[in-house]
């Protein structure tokens, strides 16, 4: 479901749209984890303007050639190709700290279903027409951490003038984009981040292509595995990943 915001909506509407986007879906009977996307005028997603046949974003009167090359740039790089991306995880209620903590370039990409994150991306050249602020919360995660997700995700906008996109992930049932922002490297691991590691792990792997594919972790016993699916068995004391394909993947 996208949420779109006129230039000329009222502080309340702006405010309000995405209750007005969650009554939608209630009143329609859609599940809960239906995805939420709110976008503003003139800073439409390339997914959004997808949908009408025919759109073009207009340049300004005076916009020059240059100008035009820089949106395709811009529209590029929100597809994923080239922009700066930083991801936070909510502190859970016990955890000691601030209210949530900006993961290392090596762990970006890395879920926990007990956890919740926000995800913010921005086109080279720090545009705020081009800055899309994710949230996206584990089927474990607690409410006040979801909360306090989408509270850092608000705050996030207003710094970005308040033109960012927000789209609100849940967990398993992410759009593709989401995972093309780690380049096929997302990875989403039961438990919560700093929990004690299993003696294996089971993973289904997902994604039409190599830049959206992700690895989602299923219980590790046989009757996970799907002749329609790929599963990767990673086994750390042995150092060894076994793959195994179904016949019908």
């Amino acid at each position: 479901v996208w949420v779109w915001i006129g230039s000329n909506a009222s502080k309340t509407e702006r405010s309000k749209a995405m209750l007005y986007a969650q009554s939608y879906i209630k009143g329609k009977g859609r599940p809960d984890t239906t995805p939420i996307a709110r976008i503003v005028q003139n800073s439409e997603h390339p997914a959004f303007v997808a949908h009408f046949h025919g759109w073009e974003v207009p340049l300004p009167p005076s916009a020059s050639a240059a100008a035009a090359v820089e949106r395709k740039r811009l529209t590029a790089a929100a597809l994923g190709a080239d922009g700066a991306l930083r991801v936070y995880r909510l502190l859970r209620s016990g955890e000691q700290g601030a209210s949530h903590t900006e993961l290392r370039k090596e762990d970006r990409g890395l879920f926990h279903r007990s956890d919740a994150y926000v995800v913010t991306w921005t086109a080279a050249g720090g545009a705020a027409a081009t800055t899309f602020v994710h949230t996206w919360s584990g089927r474990a995660s607690e409410t006040a951490t979801r909360e306090a997700a989408a509270r850092l995700a608000a705050r996030l906008d207003a710094e970005a003038g308040g033109a960012a996109t927000i789209v609100h992930c849940k967990d398993g049932h992410e759009p593709p984009h989401f995972a093309k922002l780690f380049g096929g490297a997302m990875e989403v691991r039961s438990g919560a981040a700093g929990a004690p590691a299993p003696q294996g792990r089971l993973f289904k792997m997902g994604g039409e292509l190599p830049a959206e594919a992700s690895a989602v972790e299923v219980e590790a016993k046989a009757t996970s595995l799907c002749s329609a699916d790929c599963f990767a068995l990673v086994e750390p004391k042995q150092s060894a990943i076994s793959v195994w394909v179904g016949a019908a993947a």
